[in-house]
C-alpha cells in the first residue's frame, strides 16, 4: 500500500533518470519509448532524451557533482 507522502513524491517526479525502451518492448509498453527509473511511469518521447540524460549524469558524476 502506498502512503500519501510517497504518492505525492511520485507524482512530482522530474523524470531525470529515464531509460529508453527499444524494439518489441515498445509494443508491450503501450507504444511508450521511455521509462522513468525513479517513479516507474512510462513516458512518451524519443529515446534520444534518455541517451542525452544518461550522458549528462555520467559527465556530472565524473566531475564530482552529486545528483
Amino acid at each position: 500500500m502506498i502512503k500519501w507522502w510517497e504518492f505525492k513524491k511520485r507524482s512530482r517526479c522530474p523524470h531525470v533518470h529515464v531509460e529508453g525502451i527499444y524494439g518489441d518492448q515498445i509494443i508491450f509498453a503501450g507504444w511508450s519509448r521511455l521509462y522513468c527509473r525513479d517513479c516507474g511511469k512510462l513516458l512518451d518521447g524519443p529515446v534520444s532524451i534518455a541517451v542525452d540524460r544518461q550522458e549528462l549524469i555520467r559527465r556530472q558524476m565524473s566531475e564530482g557533482y552529486e545528483i
